[in-house]
């Protein structure tokens, strides 16, 4: 997932953990599990690697606590659905048949819609916008 709903918690910490960031294949410097569980968003798992080349983990953020309920998020996250149907640049994110968007208020699930995308097929692979999507000039 595009979005990051760990940084908001991390603004609100007078120290936040600095990760190690240098893998293409993981900017962040960490991957977490998420779950919607009774219309909340909750951190179920986190594993990463510090900048000292420590291992962080939940218990590190969260001590003792195996799930935590992601109170300070506000905002969306959106999930790719189904086939690719384009792969575009390392600056633009590839683009899927469908986009689940998810919409929190304090974590908690306010509002979900899908966005289906489909290629204008007569521009060029590079200029190429989804249909469908609010940003779409068309």
């Amino acid at each position: 997932m595009a979005c990051e709903p760990l940084n908001q918690y991390f603004a609100r910490l007078k120290s936040p953990p600095r990760f190690y960031t240098g893998l293409k294949a993981n900017k962040r410097g960490y991957l977490g599990r998420w779950a919607i569980i009774k219309n909340e968003l909750h951190l179920t798992k986190l594993i990463g690697l510090l900048e000292n080349n420590e291992e962080i983990t939940l218990d590190h953020l969260f001590p003792g606590k195996q799930n935590v309920f992601a109170e300070w998020f506000n905002g969306e996250i959106v999930l790719n659905q189904g086939k690719l149907i384009a792969l575009k640049s390392e600056n633009i994110p590839a683009i899927y048949e469908k986009d689940l968007h998810l919409e929190f208020i304090n974590g908690m699930l306010t509002n979900t819609y899908i966005v289906e995308n489909a290629l204008d097929q007569t521009s060029s692979f590079n200029d190429n916008i989804p249909s469908g999507s609010t940003s779409n000039p068309s």
